[in-house]
């Protein structure tokens, strides 16, 4: 368990059987701010894009709200860290208990292979 105010890795794997998915649920009780997102492909999918949104009770990731400024472009360099900018809405960036992270892929993802890792400071 987190101890409050402490920051939380919430890595998950990219690959080319990815589907639209959940990648975490907050716990009853917890409260947590996305704080960063970064990711980066071991292998490059040349058209495809990952969206990383926050979904509340029983929202698909793909009908989330978008947590980045723009979706991640699964043709980043390989092997390089790729941090992307959080939106400045702190009522989007905020996680309560229930709400979820949802990866909403996009494109082709063939050949795809990487993480992403978004970090989350505990509030609650």
């Amino acid at each position: 368990m987190v101890a409050k105010q402490e920051l939380l890795y919430v890595t998950f794997p990219l690959n080319a059987a990815n589907i639209d998915t959940h990648m975490f649920v907050v716990p009853a009780g917890m409260a947590f701010e996305v704080q960063s997102i970064t990711h980066c492909m071991a292998a490059t999918a040349a058209s495809a894009t990952c969206g990383v949104k926050k979904c509340a009770g029983v929202t698909a990731p793909a009908s989330g709200t978008l947590l980045t400024t723009a979706a991640l472009a699964m043709d980043s360099t390989a092997n390089t860290n790729i941090s992307t900018v959080v939106t400045a809405a702190r009522t989007v960036r905020y996680l309560g208990a229930g709400d979820k992270l949802g990866l909403d892929f996009s494109g082709t993802l063939t050949g795809m292979a990487g993480l992403i890792t978004v970090v989350l400071k505990r509030i609650k």
